[in-house]
């Protein structure tokens, strides 16, 4: 992908990895934050080992 879809900025690409579910932390009661042990994603035909944002414009 060269560029994001129309009227965006930036995109998510999903890794191999993410972090394990049951250790995430509720933040301020309305922010879930994921972190954790890396354990497998069901995402397999991705050249990530993780999660990412990718961000087009750098000058952002």
């Amino acid at each position: 992908m060269d560029k994001p879809p129309q009227g965006k900025h930036s995109t998510k690409g999903l890794g191999k990895k993410m972090p394990l579910e049951s250790e995430y932390v509720k933040w301020r009661d309305d922010v879930v934050v994921p972190c954790g042990k890396p354990v497998s994603s069901n995402v397999k035909a991705s050249e990530l080992m993780y999660n990412e944002y990718i961000v087009y414009n750098t000058a952002q």
